[in-house]
């Protein structure tokens, strides 16, 4: 026995049983409290709190009745939160989801005891390129049940685990009593599974950004993409650019940018596609490229650097590139350079030349690249990486290189393999948004010139009032009205072209 107990006692948080504060039974009693507590017995641990607490407050006991109902007030709060996620059910139920990424997944497991949430776990699956969701289900399912404390009546999961009889006669010699699988199709039980999904899509793109932090880990990857594609030194600084578009419309590009293993949030930039018409990505590559670099040889020039071509090259009058933030990373926007910017202390991204330029395809894209690259004399190790499908034998990454005519594959452990996807994946999903965002604005301008009266400045004014057909559609027709230059008939008018039906189906 101790000579005396430690801090958890004097801040109230332990009874002190190890100097035999308590008697046996007492303590018997707390841990029959939590117990029933994890086990999602919520009701009893409240109800027998609140009979001690009653029975303290007979026996004039008042210190001791005020900090039971301190305990009591603490479930009930802890319960208020489980409220939002309640299944309705009596009996325990498991929902399990999954979210995949490049070559892992995360599968997620929410606990339901009696109907209320009482816990949840994930797990990072490796190795799951060529596995069908079916297939790391129902081994998932085998491995966490095999070691489970407990096992539910019922079994909610996102794919159907393949040979479920034998799945469920397992989890009944397990449990001892039957287990109910279910895949649902709709309902109540439906939304759980896509709430568990959603929980798992956050947990793998933590994960993700927790991979880039790791500074161990980013270092070894760029030490690999150096062996691995023949550089003289690690690529401090890598561009990596994508094409975004949907049958042909409203095409865009995406640069990002990666130091250090890291996204550069502050660096990104995106473009809008203005040479060309329809559906042409290889010319759509060549197009922001060409933009790209030519404001680097302009901001050379300005600074007095000839090093990779002449001024008189270094002209871009079309260039409306602009920037935006990161999913990877949370950084606030910065304005976007002036055209002409010099490079100066604060540094200009336009001025920094990649290490390596990864472009999103395969070998047509990467000599679209290339030809560019030649074309204004700028020196810059480039790649094309693309996922390639070879049907049943295996789906995986090919890298295309300059000098090989075969692509290069990478092994699947490879840090630099999986940094080069993170950079892919980046670049897409920042192409992929501005798509959405310039192809939402064309849709809701169309709309509005089909109502009579609604010039550029009168459109301009309502774009940027209201912002979308879905608020304008919301608007009452004193609002539209409170817009500069739309009068009450026009604004009746508005409201007679844009009703909230077609609102919504501009917005889908």
């Amino acid at each position: 026995m101790l000579p005396r107990p430690c801090t958890q006692y004097y801040i109230h948080r332990c009874n002190a049983p190890c100097v035999a504060n308590v008697t046996r039974e007492q303590y018997d009693a707390v841990i029959r409290q939590v117990i029933l507590f994890l086990e999602g017995k919520h009701d009893e641990v409240l109800d027998d709190l609140k009979r001690q607490m009653d029975e303290a407050s007979e026996n004039l006991e008042f210190e001791r009745a005020a900090a039971l109902r301190d305990r009591v007030k603490a479930v009930e709060q802890v319960l208020e939160k489980q409220k939002i996620v309640n299944t309705g059910g009596a009996n325990d139920q498991d929902v399990v989801a999954l979210a995949e990424g490049e070559d892992e997944a995360c599968a997620q497991v929410f606990f339901f005891r009696g109907g209320k949430l009482a816990g949840r776990e994930y797990f990072m699956l490796q190795g799951t390129r060529d596995t069908a969701p079916a297939e790391i289900v129902e081994s998932f399912i085998q491995q966490f049940y095999d070691s489970a404390p407990h096992i539910p009546a019922e079994l909610i999961s996102q794919h159907d685990p393949g040979d479920v009889e034998a799945l469920r006669a397992w989890l009944r010699q397990k449990r001892g009593a039957a287990v109910t699988i279910t895949v649902p199709q709709r309902g109540d039980k439906l939304r759980l599974v896509e709430m568990v999904a959603q929980n798992a899509g956050e947990v793998l793109e933590q994960q993700r950004i927790k991979w880039l932090s790791d500074s161990q880990k980013t270092a070894l990857a760029l030490d690999d993409l150096q062996a691995a594609l023949n550089l003289p030194a690690p690529p401090h600084r890598i561009e990596c650019y994508d094409i975004s578009n949907i049958q042909g419309t409203s095409a865009v590009g995406s640069m990002v940018v990666f130091e250090n293993g890291r996204p550069k949030p502050s660096d990104y930039r995106r473009f809008r596609i203005k040479t060309l018409e329809g559906q042409n990505d290889v010319g759509s590559l060549q197009e922001i490229l060409r933009r790209r670099f030519k404001r680097l040889l302009a901001v050379s020039a300005t600074t007095g650097d000839e090093s990779n071509a002449s001024p008189d090259e270094a002209v871009d009058e079309t260039d409306e590139a602009d920037q935006a933030g990161s999913a990877l990373a949370d950084a606030p926007d910065a304005p976007a350079n002036a055209e002409g910017a010099s490079a100066d202390a604060i540094g200009d991204p336009w001025a920094q030349l990649p290490d390596l330029l990864i472009v999103d395809g395969g070998r047509p894209q990467l000599n679209a690249a290339m030809s560019v690259l030649a074309e204004l004399q700028v020196g810059v190790p480039a790649i094309g990486i693309a996922k390639e499908d070879h049907g049943s034998i295996s789906t995986h990454e090919e890298i295309y290189l300059v000098e090989q005519p075969d692509p290069l594959v990478l092994p699947r452990g490879s840090q630099g393999l999986y940094l080069l996807q993170r950079i892919r994946d980046e670049a897409h999903r920042f192409a992929i948004t501005y798509h959405r965002e310039v192809r939402s604005k064309r849709t809701f301008k169309s709309v509005l010139d089909e109502i009579p009266g609604i010039g550029p400045k009168r459109k301009k004014a309502l774009i940027r009032q209201f912002g979308s057909a879905r608020a304008i559609a919301a608007a009452s027709v004193e609002e539209l009205a409170s817009v500069s230059g739309v009068s009450h008939e026009l604004a009746e008018r508005i409201k007679e072209h844009i009703g909230s039906g077609r609102a919504e189906a501009v917005q889908a």
